[in-house]
């Protein structure tokens, strides 16, 4: 019950988690009928679970493990599986009998004023309860005060009876009969795991008598010194007597020796009726005697766990490597309770795995082998600290923090699996531009959930591989590196586990165009990225602010669906008490298309925005490097991509030509003419009709002749083919955009 209060301990939960995977068989929904077999089965945690049929008043009962436990209910089934009733917990030794207990302490807080009296510590809890103290002022002396009642649970680290040590590690005998009951054993968490034997009793483990002491109680044989007893646990207590005495005890002389003949064996005693008998510990017909083989039965009363030795007549018995004691008894030895942590690093477990055998494992948020643990840090996304190193507009893929194994990636060779030396092992992961990896590497990778089952080689020179769950086909179960250690024979073969550190991946973002590291915007945004092209930025924005046509043309620069080629001056060409008229400004744009500097080739005409030509010329200095001039300005700096276009820098600014003004006015100045010449005509035409018509005094009704003129006919109609100044303009002026509707006053003016 103690031990189960222990583990249902909130506290506790990993450790009943370790329990219970002794518990566990995976991957199989074995039915009663099924369970006994002659191999054993393998637990969660790789420990190895048998199953027999009972005998005897038990026929019809299962027992695990050599009949420590008993099957009380069979066959609960579930969805997923089926649960077996047991009547004992199946306990492995290297977690050993833990019985922690709490204690409750309850202590006084500070003392202070009663209405801001100070609270309990953050590790305690107030019992509700204050008490009247008195505190010092320097400036008042002594108060009245008052201090909280706290409390406060401390864990008291205990073993279960039958177990000690700071691993709780049970008594020799086992937990359930510590000492085999014949003795007291030192147990509990200060104690060193000896046995004081009860009188009569001697061994390890009280499995021994005393000399002169037989059967399971030990009791004294009482043979005389003339006499040899068959002492033991198993001795029958008979006494051996030398030649010449005799009695139950060997107490009594006889009065002359028998004689046999022939002699008896020196290892035989002369009886009466000339009969020889073997003495103790020798068998055979008395005449030849031979020492009895202790060995051969029962393995000389040694352990099991021991080897058994005989000189003569004495036997020896001695514990196997990975056990202590005298022989008789051993028991495992556990190197993590040497006080050194089993030589495990100080943040690593130190877990027993067998007899004399031990594993090292780095204790949570650290990884390592064990002897070598370092602080837990897992990978991060790059993309988190100053975006990857990537552009600002541009998206950071940290591809090595996405990568599900961490870097780590498995090699075989062409031949075939465990084909590879450790020099070919290193050699392959050279060739794809990698490195060997660690253990740690491999450790993150298992975090990460990499599972293989292959084993490989890694950069120190030990062999392993990393396990993400439980299988009986792979690790015998067991989850984590399956670790071979260090191979002194480095002409083994095995495949081999490489690391490679992945790369940021910069993509520029929709509307962007670039490496990633590099990104560009749109025609505008490039524009403004470039302090030495400000002063040509200065006048598109104030020529944007002025007039709804200036606005168009900012947003044609921002127009992602047309590509231009936009030319633009350096700060040292265009000054900043300069200033560009719109025309001008327009006619460095030329948004029919995308000219790359290859393409401007010598008599190249480009359409500027405004309809009008951009010329391309080139030196022909065959001493000097070639140089490109855009209507006469040169090309300094080319190929500055942007989303929707490309800039190149030019010396000066480009003016556009004049507009055709002078066609204006002059087709103005003829249509006065000749709306005057029709003036006259027409007064002309009235005079002479009035004259020829105050000549006739009769035939009015003639007007119509075809002789006669229609003068109000002739006052109503329109010349069509002279054309009015106020309503068209001339055939050489340029056709504006149709987005130009909304053009204002300026705009007007600039045309």
């Amino acid at each position: 019950p103690e031990q189960q209060d222990f583990l249902f301990n909130q506290d506790n939960k990993d450790k009943l988690k370790e329990y219970l995977k002794f518990h566990v068989i995976r991957d199989s929904k074995i039915l009663a009928v099924d369970l006994p077999r002659a191999t054993a089965w393998k637990t969660l945690q790789g420990s190895e679970l048998g199953v027999t049929c009972g005998a005897g008043s038990d026929i019809g009962e299962l027992f695990l493990n050599d009949q420590t436990c008993r099957i009380v209910q069979r066959e609960l089934l579930f969805d997923l599986g089926v649960a077996y009733g047991i009547d004992c917990l199946l306990i492995d030794p290297t977690l050993g009998g833990r019985c922690d207990t709490f204690a409750t302490y309850n202590f006084s807080g500070d003392c202070w004023s009663c209405a801001n009296t100070p609270s309990c510590p953050r590790w305690s809890k107030p019992k509700g309860v204050k008490q009247k103290c008195r505190y010092n002022m320097s400036f008042k002396g002594y108060l009245e005060g008052c201090r909280e009642q706290c409390t406060m649970v401390i864990r008291l680290p205990r073993c279960c009876k039958g177990y000690f040590g700071r691993d709780c590690q049970a008594c020799p005998g086992g937990a359930d009969a510590p000492c085999s009951n014949r003795g007291v054993c030192l147990d509990q968490y200060s104690g060193i795991g000896e046995c004081r034997c009860n009188t009569g009793f001697n061994g390890t483990a009280c499995e021994l008598c005393l000399p002169g002491r037989f059967g399971p109680d030990c009791q004294p044989c009482g043979c005389s010194a003339h006499g040899q007893c068959d002492d033991g646990p198993t001795g029958s207590g008979q006494c051996f007597c030398e030649t010449g005495w005799t009695g139950r005890f060997c107490d009594t002389q006889t009065a002359l020796p028998p004689v046999c003949t022939p002699s008896c064996s020196a290892h035989a005693t002369c009886k009466e009726n000339n009969t020889c008998e073997c003495n103790l510990n020798y068998e055979g017909d008395g005449i030849t005697c031979t020492v009895v083989d202790f060995c051969k039965q029962n393995n000389g009363g040694c352990a099991k766990v021991a080897r058994c030795s005989q000189k003569g007549t004495k036997v020896s018995c001695s514990c196997l490597k990975g056990y202590k004691g005298d022989g008789r008894s051993c028991k495992e030895i556990d190197p993590c309770a040497d006080g050194l942590n089993g030589g495990c690093h100080e943040h690593a477990t130190c877990k027993m795995t067998g007899p004399g055998k031990h594993k090292c494992e780095c204790k949570s948020h650290y990884v390592g082998d064990g002897t070598d643990c370092e602080p837990e840090q897992l990978p991060i996304d790059r993309c988190l600290q100053d975006n990857g190193q990537c552009h600002a507009d541009a998206d950071c893929a940290d591809l090595h923090f996405q990568d599900t194994t961490v870097g780590v990636f498995h090699l075989r060779s062409p031949l075939g699996q465990y084909k590879l030396t450790f020099d070919k092992a290193k050699e392959a992961c050279a060739n794809e531009a990698a490195s060997m990896a660690t253990y740690n590497q491999l450790s993150y990778a298992q975090k990460a959930k990499y599972h293989l089952c292959s084993a490989g080689w890694l950069e120190s020179g030990r062999v392993a591989y990393p396990t993400a769950y439980a299988s009986q086909n792979c690790g015998s179960g067991v989850v984590g590196i399956i670790d071979y250690g260090q191979r002194n024979n480095k002409s083994e073969m095995w495949d081999v586990f490489c690391y490679r550190m992945k790369d940021v991946n910069c993509t520029c973002k929709a509307g962007y165009v670039g490496d990633g590291f590099s990104c560009s915007g749109n025609l505008l945004q490039v524009l403004m990225s470039f302090p030495s092209l400000t002063n040509f930025l200065t006048e598109v924005l104030a020529y944007s602010n002025r007039s709804a046509r200036g606005r168009a043309f900012r947003k044609l620069l921002t127009d992602l669906s047309i590509r231009s080629t936009l030319f633009v001056p350096q700060n040292s060409g265009l000054g900043e008490n300069e200033t560009l008229s719109g025309r001008d400004i327009e006619h460095h744009l030329a948004n029919v298309s995308i000219f790359f500097y290859n393409d401007l080739v010598n008599g190249t005409v480009l359409q500027t925005k405004l309809g009008s030509q951009l010329l391309i010329t080139s030196s022909q200095d065959q001493q000097q490097p070639e140089t490109r001039f855009v209507d006469g300005r040169a090309i300094l700096q080319w190929d500055i991509f942007a989303s929707n276009g490309i800039i190149h820098v030019i010396s000066r600014p480009l003016k556009a030509p004049p507009a055709p003004v002078a066609a204006v006015h002059m087709g103005m100045g003829t249509g006065i003419f000749f709306a005057t010449a029709l003036v006259f005509g027409a007064a002309a035409l009235a005079a002479y009709s009035y004259f020829r018509l105050n000549r006739r005094t009769a035939g009015f009704q003639h007007f119509e002749s075809e002789e006669d003129i229609n003068v109000a006919a002739l006052g109503k109609q329109q010349p069509e083919n002279i054309p009015n100044p106020l309503y068209e303009s001339t055939p050489s002026a340029p056709q504006e955009p149709s987005c130009d509707y909304f053009m204002d006053a300026e705009d007007q003016q600039l045309d």
